[in-house]
């Protein structure tokens, strides 16, 4: 039986900064988690594991350096890692930019 890859969607940056949309960093990682699970194709890493471990780890970037990918992959055990950042719009439009590393391969 061939292996499940693991994936952890890591928090998303708030690329405004306006705070009443702060809330959205960890909501969308949360959204985009249970989708990703509900496939069955990949295992994911759940938020809460993410935020116990990577809490004060990595700098609040929605790109990662080499290096950066690396030690997330290791540390949460995970081949994939997304990351990613929004832009709450007026009306109540969401610009989400994902990026998607494949950290078991660097």
């Amino acid at each position: 039986m061939k292996q499940r890859r693991t994936v952890a969607v890591l928090k998303f940056k708030n690329s405004t900064s306006r705070p009443e949309s702060a809330w959205l960093s960890t909501a969308l990682p949360e959204i985009l988690t249970t989708e990703l699970a509900a496939g069955e194709k990949l295992r994911t890493i759940t938020g809460d594991e993410v935020a116990q471990t990577m809490s004060s780890s990595l700098p609040d970037s929605d790109n990662l350096t080499v290096q950066n990918s690396f030690r997330v992959g290791k540390t949460l055990g995970a081949d994939l890692v997304v990351i990613g950042s929004y832009v709450a719009l007026s009306g109540g439009n969401l610009r989400v930019d994902l990026h998607l590393q494949d950290v078991a391969a660097v």
